[in-house]
């Protein structure tokens, strides 16, 4: 948990400085930014409700699974491809969040 947490910390400090480097507009910066915490927000209640519903394990380690390409494809895609990649990213790296405490 404190490795997930501190990747997910990590990019939300970092994407605005690769992406003003890369010349984004700040207020590009600025929804990539709000798209990773609001879908992490979103993420920790459908995490929560499924593991209610299911076993929280499954999700929790497809959660895992998944965080990894998300994160890269976040990282190489460019243009428009930024904002939904963003939003995957936080998604399934902050899922498990609401999970550790079970």
């Amino acid at each position: 948990m404190v490795l997930r947490a501190f990747v997910s910390q990590a990019f939300i400090t970092f994407f605005p400085i690769l992406y003003a480097r890369e010349g984004y507009s700040l207020i590009s910066i600025g929804v990539v930014t709000s798209l990773f915490t609001l879908a992490g927000a979103f993420s920790g209640l459908a995490a929560g409700s499924l593991a209610d519903r299911l076993r929280y394990r499954p999700i929790f380690i497809l959660s895992h699974l998944l965080t990894a390409p998300a994160l890269l494809l976040s990282l190489y895609l460019r243009e428009a491809w930024i904002y939904p990649c963003s939003f995957l990213s936080g998604f399934f790296s902050m899922a498990t969040l609401p999970l550790g405490s079970l």
